[in-house]
């Protein structure tokens, strides 16, 4: 009965489509070192776009948001 209905996480699941709609599925991103333990970001990403998040390297995307207030090491 639940199939297909989104209920606590509605608004994550709203950026994640954004997100799915602008980086390419199976892609490697960077994300905000603060955001690396948003285990629901993860989940989301992988589930609906295959999508996995990197805290300690560069990639061709970068995710965070205005809480972010680690920078990604430019190593």
């Amino acid at each position: 009965m639940q199939t297909g209905k989104i209920g606590r996480d509605k608004e994550v699941v709203k950026d994640i489509y954004c997100i799915g709609k602008a980086i390419p599925e199976n892609s490697i991103v960077s994300i905000c070192p603060d955001m690396f333990q948003n285990w629901v970001l993860h989940a989301y990403l992988m589930r609906y776009f295959s999508i996995s998040m990197d805290g300690k390297n560069q990639h061709e995307f970068y995710i965070t948001d205005k809480n972010c207030k680690s920078e990604m090491n430019k190593d």
